[in-house]
């Protein structure tokens, strides 16, 4: 985050409230300067409370100076601003349409009162809860399969497309562009511009786990079977036996829990390869970039007709 020297602060009651310095914001050709005291006396409550309180820390100036126009300045944010898309799919679509699905204890119950509910006595109590039992097992197996069906659809997704927005920030950094995306790659990039080994990246080992899950998932082979299993036994159903060729979505214990703790790891390990690899100051990418400032302003002054 890039200082100002301390300066004398601006005589506010001259600007017209139409006017981006009224808020504290003054944009030139290659930077923009907030004070983000003003900003915040103006605007201060469309901006949540966290964001409020990173501005605000004592930096010892009245100024912010700005080098990044729009969220899409950082490589971090091309990359993350889709997965973050789809986690926001995931949590505000997918899962409640999960939930619409009848599970297996649903359907115990249901076929339970179903009995209930007609003429019987004490001694069909056994005859109830068998039939109970039976439908209950019998939803087991499509309901583990359209449970594992969501969850693998969303993971393959999900990486192919960190895969695929990082390789871009690779070629737009020199990276052939007839280059396909690979850990080997990856880890010769960064050595090559100067990174640590991404394995040394935080939130690596849950990148890695889900790269070799997402290999299964595409390719069904021994290999990618063997690597996942040795590696992350436990994410392996091994109550048959796989063999080459065969789906791979039935070997897998899947968990709903598994992406959101995935993806905010992977966040780190992301984070960590645009400021070690792309040598990006990171900082706060959600809101330290000049369009930030200028979208909350416009917005108040929307409010003044």
């Amino acid at each position: 985050m890039k200082k100002e020297s301390k300066s004398v602060r601006k005589d506010y009651s001259k600007f017209d409230p139409r006017d981006l310095g009224y808020y504290g914001i003054f944009r030139h050709p290659d930077f923009s300067k907030i004070d983000t005291k003003r900003f915040l006396k103006t605007v201060g409550r469309s901006v949540p409370c966290e964001i409020r309180m990173q501005m605000s820390r004592p930096r010892g100036t009245v100024y912010l100076l700005i080098n990044k126009k729009s969220a899409n300045d950082y490589a971090f944010n091309r990359i993350w601003g889709h997965l973050e898309n789809l986690m926001r799919m995931w949590h505000e679509e997918i899962l409640p349409a999960m939930k619409t699905i009848e599970t297996p204890y649903e359907a115990q119950e249901e076929a339970r009162l179903d009995k209930i509910s007609g003429s019987w006595n004490k001694d069909d109590y056994e005859d109830i809860e068998s039939s109970a039992l039976l439908a209950g097992a019998m939803r087991e197996g499509p309901y583990t399969l359209v449970f594992a069906l969501v969850c693998s659809g969303f993971v393959h997704v999900f990486f192919s497309e960190l895969t695929g927005r990082v390789l871009g920030e690779m070629i737009r950094c020199g990276q052939p562009q007839d280059s396909q995306f690979g850990k080997g790659i990856m880890s010769q990039f960064a050595k090559e511009h100067g990174g640590r080994d991404i394995s040394e990246y935080r939130g690596y080992e849950k990148f890695e786990e889900m790269r070799l899950l997402w290999n299964f998932l595409k390719h069904d082979s021994a290999d990618s079977y063997e690597a996942l299993k040795k590696m992350h036994k436990e994410l392996i159903n091994d109550k048959t036996r796989f063999r080459p060729g065969e789906c791979a979505i039935p070997f897998i214990k899947w968990d709903l829990g598994y992406i959101d703790s995935a993806a905010s790891l992977i966040r780190d390990f992301i984070a960590d390869f645009c400021s070690e690899t792309l040598k990006e100051e990171i900082g706060h990418p959600d809101w330290f970039y000049s369009d930030y400032f200028v979208e909350k302003a416009m917005d108040s002054m929307n409010e003044l007709h």
